[in-house]
């Protein structure tokens, strides 16, 4: 059985970048969906059923899915198995057939973990939290990018950049892509 894991961390901590790293060098490809209210069964299964063998299946901001599509996961997380997809209407619609799906990893994201269904984290059996960057990392991040830039930068306003990122390279990123 593929691990079903599930990442707890900060908006803009890396947890993407995180997935995409481990996915590139296994020679796999990583499937992403953003949830939100609006990520359909629909979605979701044709998300599922495109996945290969060894893939990863990324889902990011898993707390903001309906319940109903959460639960929808269970039997590819459980069984390998999702429901099949209707296409000929005019709003393709899941069937009652059940198909199988490759193995494939499922990583669920989010910085929302209590609002997940138990349900759900029970079938998560590798949880990670990742903490934020400390202000010495967000200090050598924009000293490192200003750098690539070709933006000099004091030491004093590199520390005031790390200050004021909220903890997170990808604000920083911003911040420093405003000073060109």
């Amino acid at each position: 059985n593929y691990p079903q894991t599930h990442l707890n961390a900060s908006s803009g901590c890396g947890k993407t970048h995180l997935a995409e790293t481990v996915s590139k060098p296994m020679g796999t490809t990583l499937h992403y969906i953003l949830c939100g209210r609006e990520t359909t069964r629909v979605a979701v299964s044709e998300a599922l059923q495109a996945a290969k063998f060894g893939d990863f299946f990324f889902m990011d901001e898993l707390h903001a899915l309906r319940f109903s599509v959460m639960e929808f996961l269970y039997p590819a997380m459980d069984s390998r198995k999702t429901l099949a997809i209707d296409h000929s209407k005019r709003v393709p619609d899941v069937t009652e057939e059940w198909i199988d799906i490759q193995p494939c990893t499922i990583i669920a994201a989010t910085d929302r973990a209590g609002e997940l269904r138990n349900a759900f984290r029970r079938r998560c059996p590798q949880v990670y939290a990742m903490s934020d960057y400390t202000l010495a990392e967000l200090r050598e991040i924009a000293s490192n990018r200003a750098s690539q830039m070709g933006v000099l930068l004091s030491p004093q306003a590199t520390t005031a950049l790390a200050r004021v990122c909220r903890g997170t390279p990808r604000n920083l990123r911003h911040m420093l892509h405003g000073l060109q």
